[in-house]
């Protein structure tokens, strides 16, 4: 994923004056409100993909992670179906971390 230099400038921008004592409560409401979007908005992305995991779930009637350590161990082979299954976990996987970063008390 390509990272957004003038975004990341902008933080360095913010995170500086803040370190020198600068406060703003527009930045703060700012911030607060754009986490809290963000933080909906990957709920949304997660519960999309246990959605799409309880459909391969169901289809081969096994669970996610059972499934995924027999395909991780070459078990199961490598058919289109979980390949894209794999994928989905490991999308899912990415999203509950991110969830969780975005949930931790600073």
């Amino acid at each position: 994923m390509a990272v957004n230099i003038s975004t990341l400038d902008k933080l360095h921008r913010i995170e500086t004056v803040y370190r020198q004592g600068f406060q703003s409560e527009l930045i703060e409401r700012a911030l607060d409100k754009l986490l809290e979007q963000e933080e909906a908005r990957a709920e949304r992305v997660t519960v999309e993909l246990q959605q799409r995991l309880r459909t391969f779930e169901q289809q081969y009637q096994l669970a996610t992670e059972e499934f995924y350590r027999q395909y991780e161990a070459g078990r199961l082979g490598d058919s289109a179906d979980f390949m894209e299954w794999s994928s989905f976990y490991d999308m899912w996987r990415s999203s509950q971390q991110y969830l969780d970063w975005l949930r931790r008390d600073v």
